[in-house]
């Protein structure tokens, strides 16, 4: 079934984006020194990093690049010749969660370390439900179950390549492996090496379809 864009929904759904984003860096909260935060210094705002100001001079890689050690072997030394000092670095739910329940670390686990050789801090970004409004990282699981985890839909009643974000099932599964995955694992490993903490890459396909339904009679029948 087809539903029209709901303003009160949307502007929740920011809201909530807005308040997790927020929530990366626990702004302006009390902090452990070992927790990256945003700290109010006079009329400026330092990021503190291992309780020193910290300047990020960060790369970001590519979508794919650390789904592979192999392939960031070679990567890491010239990162570190680039005078980068942070690495934004995507972490993947369908590389923490092949099966539902049951979690490896070790390919996260490994790339801290290399980070840690290197002498470069990570941000990362947690590639789960959505990226680039399209849910290509979401576990097998998750993508060949449509009942359980239901998708948008086109005028057809196809599903497409974007989970629902109105589904309380979508929701819990990303949260449940984005807790161990990123919240305990990162925390217990990074030893200092998380720059940023967490971004979450929260792009969802369906609100940038209804704003394209919305302003296309703007620019006339052939847009």
């Amino acid at each position: 079934m087809n539903q029209k864009p709901n303003k009160q929904v949307i502007v929740q759904i920011f809201v909530i984006l807005i308040f997790l984003t927020g929530n990366s860096f626990n702004i302006y909260g009390k902090q452990q020194s070992s927790i990256p935060h945003l700290q109010k210094q006079a009329t400026a705002t330092q990021l503190i990093v291992s309780g020193k100001p910290f300047l990020i001079r960060g790369g970001e890689l590519g979508n794919s690049s650390s789904s592979s050690l192999e392939y960031m072997n070679p990567a890491w030394q010239k990162l570190a010749k680039m005078n980068l000092n942070t690495v934004l670095m995507p972490v993947y739910w369908e590389l923490i969660e092949l099966e539902e329940g049951k979690f490896d670390f070790s390919l996260v686990d490994d790339l801290i370390r290399e980070a840690r050789k290197n002498n470069l801090k990570l941000v990362p970004l947690w590639f789960a439900s959505w990226k680039n409004s399209m849910s290509c990282y979401a576990p097998a699981w998750v993508k060949t179950n449509q009942q359980r985890f239901p998708r948008a839909a086109d005028k057809a009643g196809n599903g497409m390549e974007i989970m629902s974000p109105f589904s309380d099932e979508n929701m819990n599964a990303d949260a449940n492996a984005f807790k161990p995955g990123l919240g305990d694992q990162m925390a217990a490993m990074s030893g200092g090496q998380i720059a940023g903490y967490v971004f979450f890459d929260f792009i969802v396909g369906i609100l940038l379809v209804w704003t394209y339904a919305a302003i296309r009679p703007r620019f006339g029948p052939g847009a």
